[in-house]
């Protein structure tokens, strides 16, 4: 967004990048006050909104014929030194334009002295007029718009007639969705008070790579709710073809086949058009429960170290999100299943996981992989209420808190059904949405960038009830995005 100033000058706004990272600038022009005309100048404007260069000057670049210089209006008796100012106004000189005029004369003669010399000289070195934003009287700014590399930068900050400058930011669409079920709403609102609807980024998790390790993910019945949109309409965004069974010994188990419901219901959780927090993130299914309801260790961590080699084949700068709605109780003296877990998060590990507390209503530490230090995140659960619940697990090995109870998803035994259901399996796959979310909002991130970004953005005291040495956070996307 264009800065704000509380004293509204003329300003010279620049924007340009420097190597491969854009840092766009705002530089403001210095000069006497000798006028006692006034007039109201807005904060900022847009490319759209400005209106067209006096001169042949293009609206993508520079022009070498300069503007017509006007005669200077004929000097008056300076103002009332006791009149206090008037807020958003201020008082312009009779040079104003010399120094707009001189100063373009001489960006323009800089820009051609690179432009002449790109091709000896690094493409990041190169120099482009973007924008030029000529005021004049109508109150607009007096501006332009510059990518330029960083000796050209360190030139303009080197003149008289620049005073400050000022990052510019970029500005994205949002979404909502006004039947959104309370757990997604409760994510998006910014206080106490549960929204009425679930606002999300539109990018909405394009981009992110989501693991479910579960019960598979059931694809039969739910088709429609994983369908692309936009980019590639049609194709689905449950990749069938990368999802494997860990089961052991039970061989050519189906991932995409979902016999307890459970990994359904939490992948729908994490990225389904209709309950989804991230609706454009892409789910793999990694199957490590048959038909009961328990399973291995060794299965789950040959599930985990499996998705960080299959994540690294995408050659991606960004980390692949892994959801564990699971728990087991936590080895001693050593707890393999933890371990797995912090080793996938290090610092040299390109995974974020999202874990459940565990729904046994005592110290989270007593469970595993809950607790795991490294980019993993463990869920306990509370209400659309805030309130935490007696089932769900507790104390320092939990990070923050998303709903739990009564979360309605998608159901695997009804073509387009749902189900409701309850526990921290639920809260985690939220975590495990936000950070699609970030991924997708970032080309390059780590892990660990994810895992502060989530934490930092929850609302701080807003859970009710005893969390019993966890700290009060609830998980929250900024109402918008988390940057």
């Amino acid at each position: 967004m264009l800065p704000q100033s509380k004293v509204l000058q003329r300003r010279i706004f620049i924007l340009f990048d420097c190597g491969h990272v854009r840092l766009p600038l705002t530089a403001q022009l210095n000069y006497p006050v000798d006028l006692q005309t006034t007039y109201t100048t807005p904060a900022g404007s847009s490319p759209a909104s400005v209106p067209a260069p006096p001169t042949s000057l293009p609206q993508n670049g520079p022009s070498s014929t300069p503007p017509q210089t006007p005669p200077p209006p004929t000097p008056t008796q300076p103002p009332n030194p006791s009149s206090p100012p008037a807020h958003s106004h201020f008082i312009p000189v009779h040079n104003w334009r010399e120094i707009v005029r001189t100063h373009r004369d001489w960006i323009q003669s800089r820009i051609a002295s690179y432009s002449s010399n790109h091709l000896s000289r690094r493409a990041t070195e190169s120099a482009e007029m973007r924008w030029w934003y000529d005021g004049g009287e109508s109150g607009m700014y007096q501006a332009y718009a510059l990518r330029a590399p960083a000796g050209l930068v360190s030139e303009i900050k080197a003149r008289g007639d620049v005073e400050f400058i000022a990052e510019d930011g970029e500005v994205g669409l949002e979404r909502v969705q006004l039947d959104a079920e309370p757990s997604l709403r409760r994510l998006s609102s910014s206080g106490e008070q549960l929204a009425d609807r679930y606002a999300f980024p539109d990018s909405g998790g394009v981009n992110a790579i989501v693991y479910v390790i579960d019960s598979g993910v059931e694809e039969r019945t739910t088709k429609s709710e994983f369908q692309r949109t936009g980019f590639k309409p049609g194709v689905s965004r449950l990749l069938t073809d990368l999802g494997k069974s860990f089961v052991s010994g039970q061989p050519g188990l189906n991932p995409h086949e979902d016999l307890r419901g459970h990994g359904t219901h939490v992948a729908g959780i994490i990225a389904s058009t209709t309950f989804g927090v991230a609706k454009n993130a892409s789910i793999i299914s990694y199957r490590v429960f048959g038909k009961s309801e328990s399973t291995f260790v060794s299965d789950i961590i040959a599930a985990l170290n499996d998705a960080a080699a299959s994540c690294r084949a995408f050659n991606s700068t960004r980390p692949c999100i892994v959801n564990m709605s699971l728990s087991a109780s936590a080895g001693k003296p050593v707890d393999p299943l933890r371990n797995a877990v912090e080793f996938a998060t290090s610092p040299d590990g390109n995974l974020f996981v999202a874990v459940a507390a565990g729904n046994q209503g005592a110290d989270a530490c007593t469970r595993s992989p809950s607790g795991a230090n490294g980019a993993a995140v463990t869920v306990g659960a509370v209400g659309a209420d805030r309130t935490v619940p007696g089932y769900s697990n507790f104390g320092p090995c939990v990070n923050m808190w998303a709903v739990g109870n009564d979360v309605t998803s998608l159901a695997a035994d009804e073509v387009g059904g749902s189900r409701v259901a309850t526990g921290t399996s639920m809260s985690s796959p939220q975590v495990a949405g936000l950070a699609a979310l970030i991924v997708s909002e970032h080309v390059q991130i780590t892990p660990l960038d994810v895992k502060d970004a989530i934490v930092e953005s929850a609302h701080r005291g807003l859970v009710l009830g005893d969390v019993k040495g966890a700290p009060n956070f609830l998980a929250f996307n900024g109402g918008e995005v988390i940057i």
